[in-house]
């Protein structure tokens, strides 16, 4: 099994249609969160992240914070693509920004493993 990645996203069909898409690609997930606070007590059991930027309305970017302190790459998964991404971010190495939350974020994830 390859890497193992974790869903940040709060909508479920979007989540298991990511978590599908990475197993095609040959990822393993390690979970889905919905909530921020969840994904920031969860335990550093995975490789990479796919971030959902708003999260039950609230943006995830103190969790990339946490994430990019760890060494842990990320992709941000929006339809608004760099728009709203803080600079520290944009300009992170690890982290990228795909403008779907489809295939291009699966992809993406794959570039930092």
């Amino acid at each position: 099994m390859g890497a193992r990645v974790l869903i940040v996203e709060d909508e479920i069909v979007v989540a298991l249609f990511l978590e599908d898409l990475l197993a095609e690609f040959g990822y393993e997930v390690a979970g889905i969160v919905s909530h921020l606070d969840d994904a920031m007590g969860r335990p550093n059991d995975y490789d990479v992240a796919l971030l959902d930027v708003h999260l039950n309305g609230r943006n995830v970017f103190d969790f990339a914070d946490r994430l990019a302190a760890r060494g842990t790459p990320f992709v941000f998964a929006t339809g608004y693509g760099a728009r709203g991404i803080p600079d520290r971010h944009c300009a992170r190495r690890g982290c990228s920004i795909a403008c779907s939350p489809g295939a291009a974020a699966a992809h993406g994830a794959a570039r930092h493993l």
